[in-house]
């Protein structure tokens, strides 16, 4: 697949959020939205109050990462929702990279120091990424869920590592 087919960029319409959740909508995650007002009322309310970077591969979501950087005491961005489509194969990764990246950037700028994200106890995937990136488990466990943390700047020593 051609470059020029490929763009990362931060998602600020309505209509351009609700294609990218609609993407993804069966994803474990996303289950709680179960019908279009549900969608339309979540996608309104990431616009509303935080960001949502998405990569699309000839117009279509391929991945997608939505975060709040509204937190402006504690200077913490909470991450709300993030996927890579399971059918891009081998581009996996670098589709990862560039969301993050872009994500890391519009934290920066927003003036935001500290990354917290709630994780699936059962999403070992996910679990091993987040610790690669240098987040650790914060001391608030939930029955299913683990919160993990880490200030940006260890994330992006660690993400932009060669």
């Amino acid at each position: 697949m051609a470059e020029k087919d490929i763009k990362t960029c931060e998602v600020s319409d309505l209509e351009g959020c609700i294609k990218v959740l609609e993407k993804f909508k069966d994803y474990e995650f996303l289950s709680m939205l179960h019908d279009e007002n549900e969608l339309v009322d979540y996608a309104k309310k990431v616009l509303e109050n935080g960001h949502v970077i998405a990569e699309f591969l000839s117009g279509d979501p391929v991945g997608f990462v939505c975060f709040y950087c509204n937190d402006t005491e504690s200077k913490t961005v909470f991450v709300t929702s993030f996927a890579i489509a399971e059918d891009i194969g081998f581009m996996k990764g670098k589709t990862l990279f560039r969301i993050i990246s872009e994500g890391l950037k519009v934290c920066k700028k927003t003036g935001m120091e500290n990354i917290l994200i709630e994780v699936d106890k059962r999403n070992k995937l996910a679990i091993r990424l987040y610790e690669h990136l240098g987040l650790e488990y914060m001391p608030e466990e939930r029955e299913t869920s683990f919160l993990m943390g880490a200030p940006i700047g260890v994330i992006m020593e660690k993400f932009y590592k060669k």
